[in-house]
């Protein structure tokens, strides 16, 4: 199952907050939980969850998103036990308020959202709330190419659902074939981590003109399976945090 948690973020009046405090709530959290798991996790290629921070009507918010039942208990679970933490990068303390569970959704839950709904997705919007960035060839890729943004969304599908896997080889690239990038508004946007900086960008980007039903629905799974999972590197430290936006409409031939 997937679960969601989210806190008011507590803060000095001097504080000077960006995105970039979610490394920050990373280390918090590797601090937090049993030093076993926090070994196992760090040995992990593909972290199961994803969190981040972002700010709305002058408020900050952490967000949280555990992508399996046990990541839940051995990672959640205890941070919502807490309260407060000094943060030694910061220099400061850092309270949260009405720290919750908002969302809980079974990976089969998700599917039928999408495999079932009567009408074919039309339009996917993707709006990228912090900094995002893929890596090919060794490099950072600041630009959503279709070829990579779908990579890692269903490599920790097939890692963490206990639903179906998508199991077609070269699967992206297939899905690639399928969709046109029809409408972008982008700009670049570093990322901090630990006093570096990773090229990176935020904006939004419109994915349409599908050209299959059963492509069309998949895209949009994977879409909404962002929200939780985040798109691209580092989700674990803040980056990759997506809202997903999925608009039908009947009998698209196109």
């Amino acid at each position: 199952m997937i679960r969601t948690a989210q806190a008011k973020l507590i803060l000095p009046p001097h504080a000077d907050i960006d995105q970039s405090l979610g490394s920050v709530l990373h280390g918090y959290m590797m601090d937090v939980i049993d030093a076993s798991t926090a070994d196992e996790l760090h040995a992990q290629e593909v972290r199961p969850y994803s969190q981040h921070v972002f700010q709305k009507d002058g408020q900050w918010y952490w967000e949280i998103h555990t992508l399996t039942d046990e990541t839940f208990e051995k990672v959640l679970k205890p941070i919502l036990r807490r309260d407060a933490f000094l943060s030694r990068q910061k220099g400061y303390a850092i309270g949260f308020k009405d720290f919750a569970v908002t969302e809980e959704i079974d990976y089969r839950d998700l599917e039928e959202r999408i495999w079932l709904e009567p009408e074919r997705p039309y339009k996917v919007r993707l709006q990228f709330v912090t900094s995002t960035s893929f890596k090919s060839e060794g490099k950072y890729a600041i630009f959503p190419l279709p070829s990579l943004l779908f990579h890692s969304l269903i490599r920790k599908w097939n890692l963490f659902s206990d639903a179906s896997i998508l199991a077609e080889d070269h699967l992206a690239e297939h899905l690639e074939q399928c969709f046109s990038i029809v409408n972008y508004s982008l700009f670049m946007r570093s990322f901090s981590v630990e006093g570096r900086w990773i090229d990176a960008f935020q904006g939004r980007l419109t994915l349409g003109r599908f050209r299959h039903d059963n492509a069309s629905r998949l895209i949009a799974l994977l879409a909404q399976y962002a929200v939780y999972a985040g798109m691209g590197i580092k989700t674990a430290l803040g980056m990759g945090a997506v809202h997903t936006d999925v608009q039908y409409r009947k009998d698209v031939t196109s």
